[in-house]
């Protein structure tokens, strides 16, 4: 097992993980501690996990094993995608992406929330930091979206706003996710998400960005 990614995230630290047997190379997220203190938090983990590891589609990143039990150290296992993730094309784009790349962009993402639906799981943090861009069979550009199902993690009491944002992430959360409404969430955050990021795709800039101030706004 080896380091991936130096530091750490608001889930936890990510390595990659070789697999002896059959020598395939997979992503291993160890869960921060503190986000499944609470037993109803690691029963619930592991009631959803099962449902995660059953999700297939070319849009979506895989789960494929996991661990969840007390008092040890809990993590998640998926494919390992060799990729670059949207928020690092963003980054360094120099002008708004076309029409057509925005609309492929929304069908590739829009079919893998579909998928998720259909199964009863809420993405609940998609972001362009979760979309990883990579090249299909005939040099087409394919996204695939990650972390699916784990924003629950990082809800705090009701009435605030998820633990561990960012700028960037918060520019994406819909306006009862901003407002701390997490109890009767559906798909329709995600779409909210989806909405975001397209039209960052063809503005050439966030929906919603002020320093400091992005729940606010949203």
């Amino acid at each position: 097992i080896g380091r991936r990614k130096p530091g750490e995230g608001a889930l936890g630290q990510v390595y990659t993980a070789l697999h002896g047997p059959t020598h395939i190379q997979y992503a291993l997220k160890r869960l921060r501690p503190e986000l499944l203190a609470e037993p109803e938090r690691l029963a619930r983990l592991r009631r959803q996990a099962p449902q995660w590891a059953l999700l297939r589609h070319p849009n979506l990143v895989s789960l494929v094993d996991w661990e969840a039990q007390a008092p040890g150290p809990a993590f998640l296992v998926s494919e390992c995608v060799e990729a670059e993730r949207l928020s690092d094309v963003l980054a360094r784009r120099e002008r708004p992406s076309s029409l057509e790349e925005a609309l492929e962009l929304c069908r590739q993402v829009g079919a893998a929330l579909l998928c998720l639906h259909s199964a009863g799981v809420l993405h609940g943090a998609l972001h362009p930091g979760n979309i990883f861009v990579t090249t299909g069979a005939q040099g087409e550009r394919c996204y695939r979206v990650s972390d699916f199902g784990l924003a629950w993690l990082l809800q705090g009491p009701p009435g605030s706003p998820p633990a561990g944002l960012s700028v960037i992430t918060a520019s994406y959360l819909s306006p009862e996710q901003a407002r701390g409404e997490t109890r009767h969430l559906d798909g329709r955050c995600d779409q909210f998400a989806l909405a975001a990021l397209c039209y960052e795709l063809l503005a050439g800039r966030p929906a919603f960005r002020q320093p400091n101030d992005d729940l606010k706004t949203v």
